[in-house]
């Protein structure tokens, strides 16, 4: 308790300990206007004067410390330094303008003597010693621990008798007591907590996401890089997507040598409602819980609506789905704390934080089913957050933090889980109809995301009445979110011919394995009305994808694409650079094959230890590959080596393949036109082509700057693994 925030208890301590008395001794010395006696009233002289209680007095300063060092949050550590301070300044300026005294007895032994020869008889009225006890005892009561309360009441007791002690030293009279009690409360209540409704303000989004402005993108990276930790790897791939982004809206400024669509791949339509914000709203209102919402994004950019947003609500969700690690985490949480509200954080990343993960500016971590714990977490919501019952969930408490957790599902039908409300009749949303994996493949966590391996999913009645419902309120695309759509293949088949049957009256997209996709499957599904699809296809060298568990081959990789073509759905192809195993040769063999089956659009990504508990981070796989891993996961991308690879030549291969897949026309980069994915026409490709080409090779001297800025990169990324894995 009292280490928690210490180097900022430290340095407050300091600065007020010359802040505060400095001006106050300055005015005893050095009066500008004459002092007259406290006004006197009939309680005085009913105290007789006691020099020795002077210790008694004087211990007023050590309780201030106390209580400043055994508050919990940094936000009360803050409000107390300046409520302390602007009382001072208040007593200050009533010195200054209205000096007064307390005529003392002629008594100069012991700690008294020694105080009264130090401290003048002036600035009596009002009693900084009352107004510091005012201050302190309202901020003794906010520390959350039950425990505390038999020594609130001893601290209680002892600054009434601290009070007494000012009038038995004859420092001060009974009336400057009662006026320096009101200026404690005064300033306490000045700079108070604000009341804020039983509500929730919901937020989700990226902080990196480039919405809104590049400038406000990289204000937030550096925002994130301050919580970093050997984050040079990370630093690298943003570099490389950074890059080709730099390079496309250049080029983009020339675009009228190119056909007027090409701008529309840049511009995208409405972004779809977020599907998290929208779920938690149907839930919570169905619990009678107001909400608004706001994104990461939104929560840097403006300040002020954040402000207000954040003084009306008592709690806050955050959803972690689209954050990468705890230096993003920490960075958005510490940024909407407050010493009123509850942070409560759940998503995606909560189920990969390690069970001992606790943070000062997040009171609860939620992973899990959010179904499950909204309506568990409601109550102790509505309760102004008394209520902490939580008899349907796992609670485990880490620090000043409750981790809470839902018990999975006893059945492995999803079709129990709400439907989420979509207002403002959108045209696009996105949808999700599993939860969990059959498959094991060595680098995916998606399995263990909920605490919970097993392969849940809604039934295709359940999808086909869901999707007619938003087809009929004007949705025209639905984008799944799933990991894998096309499993079980008995639900695909069942709802493919449920929306052919209904006329495919929406356009929709998923996630598919290449072993699914034969060309019959492929044509019922267009026919169906999906129209994109993103494939795993991660490398296109046999060992590798033995190595990653995948369950395929190349082949059949290569099957999967041309079948997709051939039905006329666009794919859009992810791949990973650097899995164990990984050597220049495996790269290669993976452009090669790329470069013979070409899909619409690639993705590449890096290989990622960010994640623990994934197979291939087990000891049995570290031992087999040599895997050797920084466990320092406040970073998107951790430091990695095996015996083939590390992440610093993994991060140079990264550059290298992009630039290769887009100077020899392979395939459209998908980082490049994500805002225009959905809109993607095949007989673009060619143009689109030439200008992806046209943008990468263009700006020689921009080219040979960035080579510098990556060299630079590089060298760091070498000397910063050097010492870490030393």
């Amino acid at each position: 308790m009292l280490r928690r925030h210490f180097r900022l208890k430290a340095k407050v301590a300091l600065l007020l300990a010359v802040g505060i008395p400095g001006p106050y001794f300055l005015l005893q010395y050095f009066p500008i206007l004459q002092a007259t006696p406290a006004p006197s009233i009939f309680l005085d002289g009913k105290i007789p004067f006691i020099p020795e209680t002077m210790w008694i007095y004087q211990t007023l300063y050590p309780c201030l410390l106390l209580v400043g060092f055994s508050l919990f949050r940094r936000h009360d550590v803050i409000r107390y330094s300046w409520t302390l301070l602007l009382a001072s300044v208040i007593a200050d300026f009533v010195f200054l303008l209205h000096p007064t005294f307390v005529p003392r007895p002629d008594f100069a032994q012991g700690l008294y003597g020694i105080w009264t020869q130090i401290e003048r008889p002036m600035n009596a009225i009002p009693s900084l010693h009352a107004a510091f006890i005012a201050i302190s005892w309202n901020y003794a009561g906010t520390k959350s621990r039950s425990s505390m309360r038999p020594a609130q009441v001893l601290f209680s007791v002892w600054m009434i008798v601290i009070l007494i002690s000012t009038i038995a030293t004859s420092q001060h009279r009974w009336l400057d007591l009662a006026v320096g009690l009101l200026l404690g409360q005064f300033c306490s209540l000045l700079i108070r907590r604000p009341h804020p409704a039983r509500s929730v303000l919901i937020v989700t989004g990226s902080l990196l996401e480039p919405s809104g402005s590049i400038a406000g993108a990289l204000l937030r990276m550096l925002a994130q890089r301050s919580s970093e930790k050997h984050g040079m790897f990370s630093l690298k791939i943003k570099a490389v997507i950074g890059e080709i982004f730099v390079y496309g809206i250049l080029e983009r400024l020339g675009r009228q040598r190119y056909a007027a669509y090409i701008s529309e791949y840049f511009k995208g339509p409405p972004s779809p409602p977020d599907l998290t914000h929208s779920l938690l709203e149907t839930m919570l209102r169905k619990e009678g819980i107001p909400t608004d919402h706001i994104t990461v994004a939104q929560v840097f950019a403006n300040p002020f609506r954040t402000a207000r947003l954040l003084r009306k609500h008592s709690c806050i969700f955050l959803s972690s789905t689209l954050l990468h690690d705890q230096s993003e985490l920490t960075t958005v949480a510490s940024a909407l704390k407050r010493p009123w509200n509850r942070v409560v954080v759940g998503g995606a990343l909560t189920g990969s934080l390690p069970t001992t993960f606790g943070a000062a500016h997040i009171d609860m971590l939620a992973p899990g089913y959010g179904e499950i714990l909204v309506p568990a977490l409601a109550p102790w919501i509505q309760s102004g957050f008394r209520n902490h019952a939580f008899e349907s969930l796992r609670v485990r408490r880490i620090q000043s933090m409750i981790r809470v957790e839902a018990f999975p599902p006893s059945s492995r039908d999803l079709d129990f889980l709400p439907s989420p409300d979509f207002h403002g009749q959108p045209e696009t949303i996105y949808y999700e109809s599993v939860r969990g994996c059959p498959y094991r493949c060595s680098f995916c966590n998606y399995p263990y995301l909920f605490s919970d391996a097993n392969f849940r999913f809604k039934s295709a009645r359940k999808i086909y009445d869901d999707w007619m419902q938003y087809a009929g309120s004007g949705v025209r695309t639905i984008i799944s979110l799933d990991s894998l759509f096309t499993i079980p293949r008995k639900r695909l088949d069942q709802l493919c011919n449920s929306l052919i049957r209904a006329g495919s009256p929406v356009r929709w997209i998923c996630y598919v394995r290449a072993d699914d996709i034969d060309l019959e499957r492929a044509q019922m599904m267009r026919e169906a009305g999906a129209f994109q699809v993103h494939i795993g296809i991660e490398s296109g060298d046999d060992a590798i994808l033995a190595n990653m568990n995948k369950k395929t081959s190349a082949e059949v990789n290569a099957r999967a694409i041309h079948n997709l073509r051939r039905a006329g759905i666009t794919s859009i192809a992810t791949l990973i650079v650097g899995f164990p195993g990984e050597t220049e040769q495996s790269i290669q063999t993976t452009l090669n094959f790329l470069q013979q089956n070409p899909p619409d659009f690639h993705f590449l990504a890096a290989f990622s230890t960010r994640v623990p508990g994934v197979p291939v981070l087990s000891e049995e796989s570290k031992s087999r590959f040599g895997l050797v891993v920084n466990t320092e996961l406040a970073t998107m991308s951790p430091y990695w080596s095996h015996a083939t690879m590390d992440c610093a030549k993994a991060g140079v291969f990264l550059r290298n393949a992009t630039k290769y897949l887009i100077e020899n026309r392979i395939s459209l980069d998908a980082a490049l036109f994500h805002k225009g994915l959905s809109g993607y026409d095949p007989a673009h490709r060619a143009e689109l082509l030439d200008f992806q080409e046209a943008a990468i090779r263009r700006y020689t001297t921009l080219r040979r700057f960035m080579d510098a800025v990556h060299q630079k990169i590089d060298h760091a990324l070498a000397r910063d693994m050097a010492a870490f894995f030393q």
